[in-house]
């Protein structure tokens, strides 16, 4: 029975996984209807930066805790985990998001590379795994359960292209046989023969030695950093890692969480029956048919073939539908699984990435470096507002995250917007994108860059809570209530009209700069850079109601020939909606 529950179990598995993909453009009409991912508000939370729920798992792993705002602690673990991150969901909800993007949860190498620790997510040791510094697998279960009863989509950071480096911690426990020859003098033997024993040359390319061979260009090559490159191209079958053939075995020091998706253990049954990607790819599906997530933002796109994503979204479609269907009352509706995808400088263009690649998103880079000319002149954001709302509205499978801070790049406070006041129109300008949008985590409180000299860490500085102690003193910035207030203003506003992210825009007038945005019967006008407690009468005849209010003031109006008039906020801004 067991031999005949294997064969089915693999050919199941084996139906998904085969197969070439498939142009994915349509002769037949499209449906138009907007979907929530038209008009999301994505929040991105470098889970370790972000709230601290339990100080149990700060040193997990023998890791090392660092101090918050130093340069020599820059790259080590602060202590934020998942459950700390649910402590804070009201808080995320009350800002107006319905998405969150986090990143990875699963385990990442044990030991540092020259003080450098995995708390960003992307130097994986196990995909299988929740890491014991983010949190356990039944607390990452009551997070995404949580966020779902919110109404708040959950995306996950994943990576495809490559593991974590080799390190002595890991290599030390699960590749080092005892003779001596792969550790010397605390240091890797790169020489040594039991290199074969890592991740194995089946699988990838890493520059070490004579063992493992290295490669050229975005799809060979390593990714920034020379980090060790997936064969993910790879056609012929492989076995299970030795590395991580011995981690499973490996109960003292590794030992297991309760959770783990499915192994495809190196038994006489499952041995060689699948490509090297095709391991990843069921290690990553297996979390949205466990826990239900709703999407994947993937890591360096370019650097993993486009059929290979197209598999895996393949599978993770598959998978959320088992798990909505598992699961009725946790889920928010019925809507397929979601990809988003980083490739550096990726602006609004539809390319390939969509078309054969299956995602229904990439990430746009092309905004944030011009926030700075856009703060100081707000109306001539319109041709921006327009070309996007053409481009991506008119075509319902296609579609970008636009964002103006990340991790990757720079915080938008401080570079682009110089003062607490021009972060509040930044947000703004972000939020009436048309088009998904994502916010860096603490764009909407004011946290800024940390002491680090590396650029790409200074952005990844701590949350700055209220009630946390080490504010000023130590970070050097508060959390700007002012900021939040108008920032959780202008994102609920978004929130409530899927108008502004799907709908048309049209330009009513320059000074201040007013504009409509309309997706059927939503409709909404809106107006930027008026003067804070002027008096502005505004063409509304787009809404036609009898009746119109101010969300960001509250107050209601009737409309009188077509026009409104407002007092205009402190912020200068006018959001105007159909008064119920």
């Amino acid at each position: 029975m067991k031999k005949i529950f294997l064969f089915c179990l693999s050919v199941i598995f084996g139906l998904f996984l085969i197969g070439c993909p498939q142009n994915q453009e349509q002769t037949e009409q499209v449906d138009m209807t907007p979907s929530f991912w038209d008009n999301a508000n994505v929040y991105f939370a470098l889970i370790d930066r972000f709230y601290n729920g339990d100080v149990s798992n700060d040193t997990a792993y023998n890791r090392p805790k660092g101090i918050y705002n130093t340069d020599a602690d820059a790259t080590k673990y602060y202590g934020g985990d998942i459950k700390g991150l649910t402590e804070k969901l009201d808080y995320i909800y009350n800002l107006g998001i319905n998405a969150i993007w986090i990143t990875a949860p699963y385990e990442q190498i044990h030991g540092d590379t020259g003080g450098s620790y995995p708390y960003h997510g992307y130097w994986t040791l196990d995909w299988t795994q929740m890491d014991a510094s983010v949190g356990t697998a039944e607390e990452f279960r009551t997070f995404v359960d949580t966020a779902h009863s919110k109404g708040i989509r959950v995306i996950m950071d994943v990576v495809m292209n490559h593991p974590g480096y080799a390190t002595l911690e890991d290599l030390k426990n699960l590749v080092a046989s005892g003779t001596g020859d792969l550790i010397t003098n605390d240091q890797i033997n790169h020489k040594s023969c039991e290199l074969h024993n890592w991740w194995g040359i089946d699988w990838l390319r890493a520059g070490l030695c004579e063992h493992y061979t290295t490669g050229d260009g975005d799809l060979q090559g390593s990714c920034g950093g020379y980090l060790p490159d997936f064969i993910t191209e790879g056609t012929k079958t492989v076995s299970l890692s030795p590395m991580f053939t011995r981690k499973l075995a490996d109960k003292v020091n590794y030992p297991r969480d309760g959770y783990k998706v499915t192994d495809l253990t190196n038994d006489d049954s499952e041995s060689g029956r699948y490509r090297m990607r095709d391991y990843i790819i069921k290690w990553l599906s297996d979390w949205v048919r466990e826990f239900g997530i709703d999407g994947f933002r993937c890591d360096t796109a370019k650097h993993v073939e486009k059929d290979a994503w197209y598999q895996l979204k393949t599978a993770c479609v598959q998978a959320l539908r088992e798990w909505k269907s598992n699961n009725p009352n946790k889920k928010i509706d019925d809507l397929d699984f979601w990809m988003t995808g980083e490739h550096f400088d990726h602006g609004v263009s539809k390319d390939d990435y969509f078309t054969v690649g299956g995602f229904d998103s990439m990430i746009n880079f092309s905004l944030r470096s011009s926030m700075g000319k856009y703060i100081g002149k707000i109306e001539s954001i319109n041709n921006i507002y327009s070309n996007y709302a053409s481009s991506i509205n008119s075509d319902r499978k296609f579609n970008v995250l636009t964002y103006i801070s990340s991790h990757d790049t720079s915080l938008c406070y401080g570079k682009y917007a110089k003062t607490a006041d021009e972060l509040k129109t930044a947000g703004s300008l972000l939020t009436f994108c048309p088009g998904a949008i994502q916010i860096y985590y603490g764009d909407e409180c004011g946290r800024k860059v940390s002491k680090a000299k590396s650029s790409e860490q200074q952005t990844r500085s701590q949350m700055p809570w209220d009630e946390d102690g080490y504010r000023s003193d130590i970070l050097g910035y508060d959390f700007d209530n002012d900021v939040y207030t108008h920032w959780s203003k202008v994102l609920n506003f978004r929130k409530n009209h899927i108008a502004i992210g799907a709908g048309t825009h049209n330009k009513i007038a320059d000074t201040p700069y007013i504009f409509s945005r309309i997706q059927d019967d939503d409709k909404v006008v809106i107006v930027l850079g008026a003067t804070p407690g002027e008096s502005i009468e505004v063409d509304v005849s787009s809404i036609g109601a009898s009746s119109v209010r101010d969300y960001y003031t509250g107050v209601e109006t009737a409309v009188s020939n077509d026009k409104a008039v407002f007092t205009v906020s402190d912020a200068g801004v006018v959001l105007i909606e159909k008064a119920n």
